[in-house]
């Protein structure tokens, strides 16, 4: 058997097509939204195999990661969803919360702004709770510079209490 056109993609080998991978992106947000983790992380998965090249996936497997308190997992696939789509104001804000769960202040803040900045109509909501992340992170970042040290460990608890009760 002789190949015609050698195929670079999982997605190409087995001939799945736009409208095939967004109906699994579909499959996968309806399982996120039941609670079922497990499943929706496996479908994103399984798209991220198919289709490497999908920001969307790479950021549903990031809040997967959030949701189960993984910041350092959910961190790395939201970066790799903003090296593929930079201007997507859900993921940005939703790094920067990790971010801040990771004590990570001032990377946090720069995510915020991003989102912040992306939102020229100032009518998106994750660009909303980027701006009250965001003061709230301003203000442990001058605490943390003004008392130094033992204020982060402060600012941690504050932040953490925000967005306990946000």
């Amino acid at each position: 058997m002789e190949i015609e056109q050698p195929v670079s993609t999982l997605a190409e080998a087995i001939s799945i097509n736009p409208q095939s991978v967004a109906s699994l992106m579909l499959l996968g947000h309806s399982f996120y939204s039941q609670g079922k983790m497990a499943e929706a992380r496996d479908v994103f998965e399984g798209i991220v195999l198919l289709d490497s090249s999908n920001p969307y996936a790479h950021a549903s497997l990031g809040c997967i990661h959030q949701q189960h308190n993984q910041y350092q997992q959910a961190v790395e696939c939201f970066s790799h969803a903003l090296r593929l789509y930079s201007a997507d104001i859900n993921t940005l804000t939703n790094r920067g919360e990790c971010y801040l769960h990771l004590g990570r202040l001032e990377e946090s803040a720069q995510d915020f702004k991003a989102a912040i900045l992306l939102d020229v109509e100032e009518n998106n909501q994750a660009a909303n709770r980027a701006r009250f992340l965001a003061k709230v992170t301003l203000e442990a970042l001058k605490l943390a510079h003004e008392q130094g040290t033992q204020a982060i460990a402060e600012a941690k608890r504050r932040l953490d209490e925000q967005l306990q009760n946000s």
